[in-house]
């Protein structure tokens, strides 16, 4: 992993040597084959070639994969917006769940947070306990319920959110205030 991807996820190369090997990246195509296979045996409603491409492409958009050996084993999407991220997908080898791996990638994302972009916003399936036990173990809430969401299955989605702490948040408000008092 580059210097460049160990700042901007927060990822130091001493906790990547603590779990086992384990590699922090940006998504990239050549990742689509094992993506594809990972939202195969994931999710009923799988992302296509094209939904990935799409992130792959557009600004805002981007994606990080954890890897063992050169090999994928899970992904998170998110989209970049003003005052938040958006997590799109996630999504751990069958093989590898309950080992750290997608909370690894969903911490990574946590890092990112600051008083500019202070939470984590993402919709999830009523029926995907899993997902939402997940969440709620790292800290998101579930602020409130759409009705009918899914349209191919009129099913219901937790629009579930993170909050980065108060206390950071004021760290970083005091830090960019040092630096604007400082010019």
């Amino acid at each position: 992993m580059s210097e460049n991807h160990s700042v901007l996820f927060g990822v130091r190369k001493t906790s990547e040597s603590s779990v086992a090997g384990l590699r922090l990246r940006w998504l990239c195509r050549r990742d689509f084959g094992a993506l594809l296979a990972l939202e195969r045996a994931a999710f009923e409603f799988p992302w296509t070639r094209d939904e990935f491409e799409y992130c792959l492409r557009t600004r805002n958009f981007g994606g990080l994969v954890v890897e063992r050996d050169g090999e994928p084993l899970g992904y998170l999407c998110f989209e970049a917006r003003k005052r938040s991220f958006r997590l799109l997908s996630c999504a751990v080898a069958e093989s590898e769940r309950r080992r750290g791996l997608g909370t690894l990638l969903t911490r990574a994302l946590i890092e990112r947070l600051d008083e500019r972009r202070s939470k984590i916003v993402c919709v999830v399936r009523e029926r995907n306990l899993a997902a939402q036990l997940f969440l709620r173990n790292l800290g998101f809430r579930a602020v409130w319920v759409a009705r009918d969401y899914y349209f191919k299955t009129n099913e219901d989605a937790y629009r579930m959110t993170y909050r980065a702490d108060v206390a950071v948040a004021s760290d970083a408000a005091e830090r960019t205030r040092r630096r604007l008092l400082s010019r």
